[in-house]
Parts: structure tokens; C-alpha cells; sequence
């Protein structure tokens, strides 16, 4: 990887790193990239043909690591899955597991798939994720005689000014102001599609977790994808002083001890 001179760069550990012959991967943060001298954690993979999907779930885990912080994040390598496409409905489960987990690393990361050139068989095999927008890729110019027909050149342009946009969202208040908040409208949530969701859900990272606090964070976003593609949400206009979740009792409690 090669970086421009003018650019403070440094290899990135994180901590949620693993060896693994089926990928190889390199983190590099940028320092004062763009003139609003924000940072850019760049990650390069190279998944090898029929990698398990326990490495696509362990590579997650690392990503949500290096999103903790709300860090602009750029992904792009070789993830050899030729059956993702980038109009691909991100709401249906697949028979291919490594398909479930990419789209699952795309969900819950809160990434965007920018890369949409395909190669000679149709397919995409190289992608770009990133949770900055505005991004744009195109095919690039060939540094060799003969380029890749199966990995053709890209050229990936971040426009100055580019922000997060893409984030993984809370489960609980997602957007709110003076007078609105949106909350989850569990009365016409599609149950059944929910309980297959979770269901479908490969937990086995979380075994190997060392770390609570990636634990938790793994569990809550792994929820979350699940419960936002399945549960509408609805605005309510008076914005409530307390939690949904409080209880008569409670609050009764409360006006008690407020009296005291």
C-alpha cells in the first residue's frame, strides 16, 4: 500500500486481530487527510475462494472495533463472493452463509457498497465500503499490460467535504428534536421474519470474544440489524419526560420521592 508523503500514515492494530491463511488484511491510519483534519482508517482484505464464514464474521468483529469511536472508515479488497451484486436486497437471508455474513458486515457496520463496476463474468468481486459519502468509483487505468479480467482497475474518489453518513443507529431513540421522536413500532412488526432473522444469526464470534465490551456490542448490533428491518418505526409528537418502559409504579415512585 502506498501512501502520498504529504500524508501522516501509521499500520493500525486492532485488538480484535486474528491469524488466518483463508485472509490476509492490512489496517493504515490517515492522519489529516482531508483539510477538516479528520482521520481515515483504510483497511485492505483478500479473502481467499471458499473462506468460511466464520472468517467473514471474525473480519466484522475487527471493522466494529475500528467503528467504536466513530472513525471514517474506507474497505475496499477482494472478497470473493461472486454471489453479491451491489443491488442486492440486503433484507433477504441466503443458502450461502458467506453471503449472509457480508451483508451482515455491510448492516450492522453501517457501510455503504460504493463499488458497482463489474468484471468479465458480470460480477464483483473487489468491493468499497465505507460509512463517508459522498464516494465515487469508476474504472480506472491499468498500471499493467494486461489487466485482471477478473479484478478490473478502480478508482475511488472521496470528494472533499465527505462526511459520515452511514452509521450504525441506536436502538432505542433513533432520531430526535424539540417536538418529535421516532420510536420502534413493535404493534406491526413482522414477527416471523424477525424470529428467522435471529435465528439465522452465526453467534460463534461471540465466542471467542475476550472482550466484554465487544461482546456486548456485537450482541447489540447484531439485534439491532435485525429488529430495524423487521419493526417500522413511528413518530410521536410530545416528546416524553420519561422512558417508555416506566412502569405506573414507577413513576409513582418518582412523584413520591420528589414530594420527600
Amino acid at each position: 500500500m502506498a501512501v502520498r508523503n504529504t500524508i501522516h500514515s501509521q499500520r493500525k492494530h486492532v485488538t480484535a486481530s486474528f491469524v488466518d491463511t483463508n485472509v490476509d488484511y492490512l489496517w493504515v491510519k490517515l492522519n489529516n487527510y482531508q483539510k477538516n483534519k479528520r482521520t481515515l482508517y483504510l483497511g485492505a482484505f483478500y479473502f481467499r475462494p471458499n473462506t468460511s464464514a466464520l472468517t467473514y464474521a471474525k473480519v466484522e468483529e475487527m471493522i466494529l472495533e475500528v467503528l467504536m469511536h466513530g472513525n471514517d472508515v474506507l474497505i475496499v479488497g477482494d472478497f470473493n463472493i461472486r454471489q453479491y451484486k451491489p443491488d442486492i436486497d440486503k433484507n433477504e437471508v441466503f443458502t450461502d452463509d458467506r453471503l449472509n455474513e457480508l451483508i451482515s458486515i455491510i448492516n450492522t457496520a453501517g457501510l455503504h457498497s460504493y463499488n458497482t463496476v463489474f468484471n468479465h463474468q458480470n460480477n464483483t468481486l473487489d468491493l468499497v465500503l465505507s460509512n463517508l459519502d459522498p464516494i465515487v468509483v469508476h474504472r480506472g487505468s491499468s498500471l499493467i499490460d494486461k489487466p485482471d479480467v477478473y479484478h478490473p482497475p478502480l478508482e475511488i474518489v472521496i470528494h472533499p467535504g465527505s462526511r459520515l453518513k452511514f452509521c450504525s443507529k441506536k436502538l432505542h431513540t433513533i432520531h430526535q428534536n424539540s417536538n418529535t421522536v421516532q420510536r420502534l413500532n413493535f404493534a406491526k412488526g413482522d414477527f416471523l421474519k424477525l424470529y428467522r432473522m435471529v435465528e439465522a444469526i452465526n453467534w460463534s464470534p461471540l465466542y471467542a470474544m475476550k472482550d466484554v465490551n465487544h461482546a456486548a456490542n456485537f450482541i447489540q448490533e447484531k439485534l439491532y440489524n435485525a429488529v430495524s428491518q423487521t419493526v417500522p418505526m413511528y413518530k410521536n409528537k410530545t416528546k416524553l419526560q420519561h422512558p417508555p418502559w416506566f412502569t405506573r409504579d414507577i413513576l409513582k415512585t418518582i412523584q413520591k420521592k420528589k414530594k420527600e
